[in-house]
């Protein structure tokens, strides 16, 4: 039996009921994609990242299937239609594309488990009967697809900010995000817009590992002020840090676990803090896992930008190896400002300066900072960067939350317009990101998750050395 429902920009959503509660509301799933052939399975797991959601009909309780992720609305949003065909052994959907200069429209496949073949009854009106062909491959005779699934490497992440790091796997086939937990409300928001609904909004203190989905990998960067060298004040770092302990929460949800393998991200001072005290606590609470520790260098890997951070790798293996990688010629960071247009999301969005601000911005040539200004407007400031501005020939610095220091673009003309501080997607495009990750939030609050975000190098970088501890293929070009 063969259906149709049009395409739609919200995603892809259908409700059924569920008579042996494989797929009862409440139940979890996860699902695979192959982008180059446009197929999904979608898989009943009780430790997946999605949840089967209620709905009401009537007197009667349907399970619904809601996929709103950027690779699901990548392939529906500009569809014409969808065509459903409900078989024995599984669904088929159809996603056909709107043809283009008289082009034959592509079809793309999604293929679901025999627990969704109440799907068929009863559905909405607006899906209708029809009698068109519909590809006769079933999901398990795939290889593509049938090498997936085995292959998945499932993770959890915390500490998740905004997803900058969670990003990179997230579009890997390779990976799953099955869990992520964030406790900054804006930062949640960001990583449902762009990533998935897989993240709670939770504090990891008050998480166990009973808590968790199974999993391979624990990903994450506790939080960095208490490691931090913008940090100047000894009676609040490391341990003595309000924030100091969730390093070692970090390490028991690890243990608690179980994983094969686990990923910090840090500032570089995490390696020699308190004479090294974290690299003996991982040794103490982790004495089962392996673990190489390394800095690194975004535009040595291919970024924009020369921010350091400490990347610190577990495994239950062998000792994992973390490669001396140094990219030459380096990214400028005009590359990455070049590519801003006003179509990317948060092109506006920018902090206001006083006119004051705005003059003595005026005055600062690319690559320069505070020390240009005349004497008589110079202001007392810890950070040697104030008032810096971006040389567009050379790797930026550090994004750190530029509002507070003042960072501004290369003054691509003489026009006063670029007498400003970054705006969020100049800032995000020099950590990495391209005009489909959109920050949401308050202005002060996008401004932060940027700066608080792992760039796109350093991200591809970390997940490509996990993909090597568990034998998978490395990928040739991210």
């Amino acid at each position: 039996m063969e259906k149709k429902i049009k395409g739609s920009k919200r995603g892809l959503t259908f409700s059924f009921i569920s008579e042996n509660g494989t797929f009862a509301p409440g139940s979890r799933y996860r699902y695979v994609i192959d982008k180059d052939a446009g197929r999904i399975m979608i898989l009943p797991s009780k430790d997946g990242g999605n949840t089967v959601s209620r709905k009401r009909s009537g007197l009667r309780i349907k399970s619904l299937i809601d996929l709103r992720s950027r690779d699901i609305l990548e392939l529906v949003s500009v569809s014409d239609h969808m065509e459903i065909e409900f078989r024995e052994e599984c669904i088929l959907v159809a996603i056909y594309q709107k043809a283009e200069s008289g082009r034959q429209a592509e079809i793309r496949y999604m293929n679901l488990m025999p627990e969704l073949l109440m799907a068929a009854g009863n559905e909405d009106a607006a899906i209708n009967h029809i009698c068109g062909h519909m590809p006769q491959t079933g999901p398990w005779e795939d290889p593509v697809l049938r090498k997936q699934v085995p292959d998945v490497l499932r993770v959890i992440s915390l500490f998740s900010g905004a997803g900058m790091l969670d990003h990179e796997f997230a579009k890997d086939p390779r990976f799953e995000i099955v869990y992520a937990a964030e406790y900054d409300h804006d930062a949640v928001s960001t990583y449902r817009q762009n990533i998935g609904s897989q993240i709670a909004e939770c504090d990891i203190r008050t998480l166990s590992g009973q808590d968790l989905p199974k999993a391979d990998i624990i990903i994450g960067g506790p939080p960095c002020q208490p490691f931090s060298n913008a940090n100047r004040h000894e009676d609040s770092r490391g341990c003595l840090h309000p924030e100091g302990d969730m390093f070692a929460h970090y390490l028991r949800l690890v243990r608690e676990s179980g994983v094969r393998a686990f990923l910090i991200e840090n500032v570089p001072g995490l390696l020699s803090a308190s004479m090294g005290h974290y690299m003996d606590l991982i040794k103490a609470i982790l004495p089962d896992y392996s673990v190489s520790a390394k800095v690194i260098t975004d535009c040595d890997l291919g970024g924009y930008t020369k921010r350091k951070r400490a990347v610190l790798i577990g495994s239950k293996g062998e000792p994992p190896v973390i490669p001396d990688v140094k990219m030459r010629p380096v990214r400028t960071a005009g590359e990455a400002l070049s590519r801003v247009k006003p179509d990317w999301p948060n092109f506006s969005d920018v902090t206001v300066s006083s006119e004051w601000v705005r003059k003595k911005i005026s005055m600062i040539p690319e690559g320069g900072n505070w020390h240009d200004l005349p004497e008589k407007y110079w202001t007392k400031s810890v950070h040697s960067n104030m008032y810096r501005r971006v040389d567009r020939n050379r790797p930026s610095i550090s994004i750190a939350n530029w509002r507070k220091f003042l960072l501004s673009p290369p003054k691509w003309t003489d026009s006063a317009e670029w007498d400003r501080i970054l705006t969020v997607s100049e800032a995000a495009a020099l950590q990495g990101l391209d005009k489909h990750f959109a920050f949401s939030g308050s202005l002060n609050s996008m401004q932060q998750q940027v700066a608080n975000g792992v760039t796109a190098a350093i991200a591809r970088f970390c997940k490509n050395i996990l993909a090597g501890l568990f034998g998978r293929p490395a990928v040739m070009a991210d």
